[in-house]
């Protein structure tokens, strides 16, 4: 499943340990909408457990066979698995559990992996893609556990290429060190290794299949107990036999052996770029390309490279009388109830050394900030550069306005030059003054890089004046 085309990435689960009889947990697993237990388990058990390998280590998922409870004050209910969201890369939070219920396991597992990637559940307000496909499959972000899960929804693929696009998924960007042998599994349909009278027994212990006349429903698998037949209206496995040399393929019985070859996907065309995100101070348009060339299928392998293009638009200086683009993106603020106390506020940016600069922080007239979320691709992130925010991180940005093109200013402040296009020009004022200011020099126009300093400390005071004026710059009369 983590081959789906629809990931627009190349995933590859690499299991790097395997233990057994963890510690007893506790019976209640999450308090109030806390892991609490979850966690301990993420940063103790399984770390001790498997510490000669920890290092490779990038996610634990824990399976349990006794069933999960979701506690809220008094109240609790079932649940398949839990996870945190978009914790891929927290070592203390790149974590899952579930509930060990025989081939569904394999689905949750997906499924609470989706969530460490970034995925909300499809079929909510979050996600507005629906939790089933077109033909009747249902999406592994589903908020429920069906064994006629099949692929990701649109939805997931702009979770997890956020997830990945950003620093939040760095520590997956890397070659997984290979297996250990003992992990090294056949690539096998799970109804070819486990069949319907086992699928029945996870499903319902002391029950096989109901007898069709000698052949399985690959629509429904049905058990028999010692009354009537039962289902939970999911399909056999597949790879389940339905008959005289025949199994289960996409809920059809078809010849056995025959299963759709593996397409291995190839690039298709650049699309147009995109609008610029802004209209001056240098922002940032993306073209896209889709791995539909075709598209990979059954098991075929994503396109490796490049998915997005990104340029610097629109770089020319921005007017200066104007809010900054950070000032901007918070003033957006002012005509919503971001504190929910029903009071509209003015929003202006709140930019402190510590924080991170492609997190928009605002602040309110009362001196009440808030985190609003990642910058607008295009907020600048250093000053004195041309860096800037994209897609949450920021990213060196040359003078000649190029991406990490590792163009400088030289001394002259002319982009790549060679430091020849200017004069460098010192001296030593030494004249004293009792009373007043007194002339030191004229800096000429287009004058760039001045440096003024004492060589020992004194009691005088600088100023710069308008040349041909009575006005001053700093300090003054």
């Amino acid at each position: 499943m983590m081959g789906d085309f629809l990931l627009s990435h190349w995933i590859i689960l690499c299991l790097t340990a395997w233990a057994e009889q963890l510690a007893k947990r506790e019976r209640r697993l999450i308090e109030n909408g806390n892991l609490i237990t979850l966690k301990r388990e993420s940063e103790g058990n399984v770390s001790s457990a498997t510490h000669s390998i920890h290092r490779y280590m990038e996610l634990a998922l824990i399976a349990d066979k006794k069933f999960l409870e979701f506690w809220k004050g008094n109240a609790s209910c079932s649940v398949t698995g839990l996870a945190y969201i978009a914790t891929a890369c927290d070592p203390t939070r790149a974590a899952g559990i579930i509930e060990d219920s025989g081939l569904l396991a394999g689905i949750v597992m997906t499924h609470e992996l989706g969530h460490v990637m970034g995925c909300s559940h499809d079929g909510t307000d979050i996600s507005k893609c629906p939790s089933q496909d077109t033909d009747g499959s249902f999406f592994i972000m589903a908020p429920y556990a069906i064994m006629y899960t099949l692929r990701w929804s649109v939805c997931s693929r702009t979770f997890i290429s956020n997830l990945l696009n950003s620093d939040l998924g760095d520590c997956l960007i890397n070659n997984p060190k290979n297996p250990p042998a003992k992990f090294q599994y056949p690539n096998m349909l799970p109804g070819a290794m486990y069949d319907s009278d086992f699928q029945c027994r996870m499903m319902e212990p002391n029950t096989v299949t109901c007898d069709l006349g000698g052949t399985v429903n690959c629509e429904t698998l049905w058990c028999r107990t010692k009354r009537n037949c039962i289902s939970n209206d999911s399909p056999p496995a597949e790879g389940t036999k339905c008959g005289e040399n025949e199994w289960c393929i996409r809920k059809k019985c078809v010849p056995m052996g025959s299963r759709p070859s593996a397409i291995n996907g190839g690039w298709g065309k650049w699309g147009s770029p995109g609008e610029c995100s802004r209209t001056c101070g240098g922002g940032v348009r993306v073209a896209e390309r889709e791995c539909d060339n075709p598209r990979p299928s059954n098991l075929g392998r994503y396109c490796l490279g490049e998915r997005r293009r990104v340029e610097v638009c629109n770089a020319k200086p921005c007017d200066p009388d104007k809010p900054s683009f950070r000032a901007t993106q918070c003033s957006e603020y002012d005509s919503q109830e971001i504190l929910g106390d029903g009071v509209l506020h003015i929003w202006k940016p709140f930019v402190k050394g510590h924080l991170d600069p492609c997190i928009l922080y605002c602040v309110n007239e009362h001196n009440s900030f808030v985190k609003m979320g990642i910058t607008k691709d295009g907020t600048a992130c250093k000053s004195g550069t041309n860096n800037m925010c994209i897609a949450g991180r920021c990213r060196e940005v040359g003078c000649d306005w190029g991406l990490e093109s590792g163009a400088i200013e030289d001394r002259c402040q002319v982009c790549q030059g060679d430091g020849t296009n200017c004069t460098f020009i010192e001296g030593d004022y030494t004249e004293t003054k009792r009373f007043g200011y007194a002339k030191v020099v004229t800096i000429p126009k287009s004058a760039k890089g001045i440096k003024v300093f004492e060589k020992e400390p004194s009691d005088n005071t600088l100023a710069v004046k308008l040349e041909h004026s009575d006005d001053y710059c700093l300090n003054g009369e």
